[in-house]
């Protein structure tokens, strides 16, 4: 017999480089955000819960704003005249040894995260299977289709974006440096 397996109702994840290196004057803006900062559960965030619309950071506000209207046109592919914008941003000091705990984001479209400063080789965000959970049968290898959560390293300037219900988080951070994101959160108009 010929059997065919479909990927049906899939969830879609945007990951990419930012395709250039923050500018001087942006790490200074993130320098500035630093310093007023609120403790999170697990990890530290800014205060500023709008940080990219802060002056100087109008270029990075507008690279997040492209890579959430590829993915708006890319993946739902939406008949509608719809505009996408970024209505919440922050920043995300997670230390040696501290996480970020697990969470979605509620009263947004798609969210997003960038990578100010990240090891590749130990920096990961995790993504969950949300729903009706059936029969665990123990697994002998991994996969999309059978994996209660799933990965992807990142370092410094990927951005991933991913719809606001997944489910996400950060394990501890094995690394010896600050691993510092932008978060933000996106609605739709039209």
């Amino acid at each position: 017999m010929d059997y065919e397996v479909f990927d049906l109702f899939p969830t879609a994840v945007l990951a990419s480089d930012l395709g250039r290196e923050f500018t001087k004057f942006e790490q200074k803006i993130f320098d500035d955000i630093s310093k007023n900062t609120v403790q999170n559960t697990g990890n530290i965030s800014s205060a500023d819960n709008y940080i990219l619309k802060r002056k100087g950071l109008e270029t990075l506000h507008d690279e997040m704003l492209e890579a959430v209207n590829f993915y708006l046109r890319s993946v739902v592919s939406a008949t509608n005249d719809l505009n996408v914008y970024i209505t919440q941003s922050w920043t995300n000091y997670t230390r040696p040894g501290q996480y970020h705990h697990k969470h979605l984001h509620p009263n947004s479209y798609l969210s997003g995260v960038l990578y100010i400063n990240a090891d590749p080789e130990k920096d990961k965000i995790y993504f969950y299977k949300q729903g009706y959970k059936r029969i665990s049968l123990p697994t002998e290898r991994y996969n999309p289709f059978n994996s209660e959560s799933w990965w992807f390293s990142v370092g410094t300037c990927d951005l991933v974006i991913f719809p606001s219900y997944l489910t996400h988080m950060v394990e501890q951070t094995e690394s010896k440096d600050t691993r510092i994101s932008i978060a933000f959160n996106t609605f739709l108009k039209g």
